[in-house]
Parts: structure tokens; sequence; C-alpha cells
């Protein structure tokens, strides 16, 4: 409010993290607290947080940068020049877009690890989403052919209730259990345009953005066979783009084109895949939902959000 901007950081408690090979005790209270502040600018907000705070921020620590959806649809340039201009900030940090405020995503949990930045940042690293640091982020804003785009962050339910819950007083009517914790999970992706956020993609959209990135994130598909009801699941071990891009009738049209490597990993289907006849139908079978899922992406992008996140005018750049 009154333009200014709200800073919250999630910082580890010492006194509540076991270190590995201590013996096991009653923990006192979570592993981390979030505190918040607002400022006309970032470091004004970073001052009045710190003076709630007994020991000193270090920023080199820094793990996450989450901003929050209404922020980066105003602009996240201003947002960013404290951790490229200060010597703290590490370039390596998760860069990600929140749905809806980043403080809300902070009050979740993830049981696994420490702290939520850091389940962030390990999810990411399993490279099954689109896997954006504060540098290449700030590489894909600052050079020419290429539009930038980071993870979009939401907060959602486990879809499982945890052990110990059924018949527990909190359960839900009926005795059944209650659908887990909320936590935050990467479901999409934030398109940008320059330094604002135009647009976002869905999970399914986010595939298609692997494809065409070429980016070794997908880890398996699932190809339909025969019957619709009969589905085989394809690990990949390796994929790859090519964009080339030429002129026809004085139009730039860009042919881009998907290879991909996999290997049967669940055959649900019972096909033989030792059949040169079955492995033919199943890649053929491929190519079709690998376009399938590339074609819903290309035109929300082209025609809704009319961004360049793919870097076609970076591959006409290069040709012409």
């Amino acid at each position: 409010e009154n333009g200014e901007l709200e800073v919250t950081a999630s910082i580890a408690v010492p006194a509540q993290i076991t270190p590995p090979g201590a013996p096991g005790g009653a923990s006192q209270g979570p592993p981390a607290t979030n505190k918040s502040a607002t400022g006309r600018t970032f470091y004004e907000a970073h001052e009045r947080l710190q003076k709630m705070l007994s020991r000193q921020l270090f920023w080199a620590h820094n793990a996450v940068i989450l901003v929050g959806e209404d922020l980066a649809r105003e602009g996240v340039s201003n947002v960013l020049d404290f951790f490229t201009r200060d010597s703290q900030p590490r370039l390596s940090a998760v860069f990600a877009v929140t749905e809806g405020r980043a403080k809300d995503v902070l009050a979740t949990t993830l049981p696994i690890e420490l702290n939520v930045p850091s389940g962030i940042q390990e999810i990411e690293r399993l490279r099954v989403v689109p896997f954006i640091t504060l540098r290449s982020f700030l590489t894909m804003l600052l050079n020419e052919g290429r539009e930038p785009y980071a993870g979009l962050v939401h907060v959602t339910s486990t879809g499982a209730p945890e052990p110990g819950s059924i018949g527990a007083p909190q359960s839900q009517p009926g005795g059944s259990a209650q659908q887990g914790p909320l936590q935050p999970s990467i479901q999409g992706v934030a398109v940008f345009k320059g330094g604002r956020l135009v647009s976002t993609l869905s999970p399914e959209e986010m595939q298609g953005l692997l494809w065409i990135n070429g980016e070794y994130n997908i880890v398996s598909v699932d190809v339909p066979i025969g019957r619709k009801d009969k589905w085989v699941s394809l690990s990949v071990i390796r994929q790859s783009r090519k964009l080339i891009p030429r002129v026809e009738d004085g139009r730039i049209v860009m042919r881009l084109e998907v290879h991909a490597q996999t290997t049967l990993i669940d055959n649900q289907a019972g096909v033989d895949a030792d059949e040169p006849t079955v492995i033919g139908l199943l890649e053929m079978a491929l190519e079709r939902t690998i376009e399938q899922s590339i074609r819903p992406t290309l035109q929300n992008v082209q025609n809704h959000a009319r961004s360049d996140i793919f870097g076609f005018g970076a591959a006409v750049r290069r040709a012409m």
C-alpha cells in the first residue's frame, strides 16, 4: 500500500536445527521464522527488517527470491537491482514468481526440508520444472532476441493424508483424514515481456515449453497406443531442439525440430516392444504426443502473451 514494497525473509533458527549425527530431541519450534517489513525501496525495507532481528542479515546465504504476482506485473527490474548491485547476494539463487503473495508461500511447510526456501531450491534442482536462477533470468532479460520466464509457485495440498491422521481429532467428518498440509509446488510458468509479467502457462503448457527449449527437464512422457485407454510410459534419456529460420514470401518462418531418445519404462498396454512394427508405432505415437504438447504452448505465448520466451528472435539474428 502507498506504493511501498513489502519484503519478507524466511530466516533459519539455528537453535532448532539438529546437526547431523547429533542425538535427536524434542523440537521447541519450527527451524525457520518469517519476518516482514515495508519500505519505499528494497533496501529501506531491508533496514527496517534488520531492526527486528538480533543477527545480521547475510544475503550470501539466500537460496530463493520469490516475487508476488501483482508486483511482477508491475515490473521486477527495480526489485532485483539490489541483488545485482550488492556484493553479498549470489546470482545462483533460484528466482520464481508466486501465485498471490510471496509471504503466503513462505507460511507453508515442507516437512522433508528444513524450510520452504530450501525446499523450493531442491524442487528446481530436480530439473522436472524450469530451473531459473537469478543469473539466467537476468541474462534473458538483458540479451536481445529472447524474453525471460520463471517458475510459477502455487500453494497446494499434498493430496495424501499424513501418517496417523486417520481417526485423529482434526480429521474430517466420517473419520477420513485431511488431504495433507499446504505446501509450495511449482505448477506452471510466469511469462515476462521485458521486466513485466504478462501471462502464465499451465502445467501442461509448461511441458510444451520444456520440449520447445530443448531443456533436459522432461523425465518421462506417456503416450497412447492402440485403444485410447492403453498407455505406455517412455523415459527420456536425452532431448534437444533445433531452430531453423527461413524467409518465405517476405515472411520469416521458423522450423522447430525436436529430437528425443527414450526407453520403454512402463508397458501398461502390453505391447511387444521387440517387434519392429510396434517400435515404429510407438515412435509415431511419441511424435504426436510431443506435437500436441508443443502447439498449445506456442499458440498461447505467441497469440496471447506475444512474448518470445523461446529465443526465436536470437535464432533469426544468428541466421540472418
